[in-house]
């Protein structure tokens, strides 16, 4: 973290404050690769089972077993999801992917 710190720095200095280009080739540590929690199924099914009205346990499951973005969720309309071939289209997703 602090060598990135130092990098961006130098960059800064030369580039703002020097008007130059700054030609050093500094490579960047790699950023560690966490794996994700994987939850149990009970620990899925507890906080769902607790939400009373169907529609938002649907929304909610949906959203879970998808890997849906809050913001997808809102977007996310009746025309969206085809039952036939068991899909969902996603518009506008993170880095304005079609998916």
């Amino acid at each position: 973290m602090e060598l990135n710190i130092a990098i961006n720095a130098l960059k800064f200095y030369y580039g703002e404050m020097l008007k130059r280009n700054f030609v050093f080739e500094i490579r960047r540590p790699k950023k560690d690769r966490k794996l994700p929690v994987v939850l149990s199924r009970e620990e899925v099914f507890r906080p769902l089972s607790s939400v009373a009205n169907v529609k938002h346990r649907a929304i909610l499951m949906l959203t879970y077993s998808a890997g849906l973005r809050v913001s997808e969720v809102v977007k996310l309309s009746i025309e969206d999801i085809d039952t036939q071939r068991q899909l969902i289209h996603i518009k506008d997703a993170k880095g304005r992917k079609e998916g």
